[in-house]
């Protein structure tokens, strides 16, 4: 049986926010990729190119998500889409599908346990709003692989290069940018022990990396880059 196909839109990708590992169908696993492309162009929604997974960890379990991409879709994959764009509808929940055998005749798989046949299990399908456009990787041979490796490992020495660099620069520019910095209040009293008199031997002190203070004694008592703001 032919079924027609529509151009793939991004709305042509669907979401799976949990994907049980423990699924059968018709005695075969139900998870990988091939199985899912197997279900759902039995189902006659469409062709799959690709299922992406996702697994996060939650206290002990962990949860397994998939993403499921068509290169063609039928006209009931078309419905069922149409169908998730609806706001009052969240999802579909796929339980197995019908398998027509003759004009009248047709019968039904469902999707059950691996760990109990009599458990019938499911998994839910939403649109995926945010879908990963495929990357079409050119055929190369392993000459221009090779070089193309050498590249980018070169370009990722360069680029780590640059950025020690400029760590050390921006580490330079703190040390100097601390050591100009004006004194606070209580620097300013901890060394300003007393005041200027005519009696006092004076004489210049580098006191900063910004003007000349004084040093009366061994001991200072005005900076001028606090004076000066």
């Amino acid at each position: 049986m032919e079924f027609k196909t529509t151009p793939i839109t991004s709305n042509h990708s669907l979401y799976v926010p949990i994907l049980p590992t423990d699924m059968v169908l018709q005695g075969e696993p139900l998870f990988d990729e091939v199985s899912m492309k197997f279900l759902f162009k039995k189902m006659n929604w469409g062709e799959v190119s690709r299922v992406d997974y996702v697994s996060k960890k939650t206290n002990n379990h962990t949860k397994i998500s998939a993403f499921i991409h068509f290169e063609e879709i039928y006209n009931t994959g078309i419905d069922n889409i149409n169908r998730l764009l609806d706001p009052d509808v969240k999802d579909i929940k796929i339980h197995g599908y019908i398998d027509i055998l003759g004009d009248s005749d047709h019968i039904y798989h469902s999707i059950y346990s691996h760990n109990n046949p009599r458990l019938k299990r499911y998994f839910a399908v939403r649109i995926n709003k945010n879908p990963i456009k495929e990357v079409k990787v050119p055929d190369l041979n392993i000459h221009q692989l090779i070089a193309s490796n050498e590249f980018m490992e070169k370009l990722l020495a360069e680029q780590t290069e640059r950025i020690a660099t400029l760590e050390a620069e921006l580490s330079k520019y703190k040390s100097t940018a601390h050591e100009s910095a004006p004194m606070t209040n209580d620097e300013f009293k901890s060394v300003n022990t007393g005041s200027l008199t005519n009696d006092a031997t004076e004489k210049k002190y580098k006191c900063c990396s910004v003007c000349d203070g004084y040093e009366i004694d061994g001991k200072y008592t005005i900076c001028y880059a606090r004076m000066h703001g």
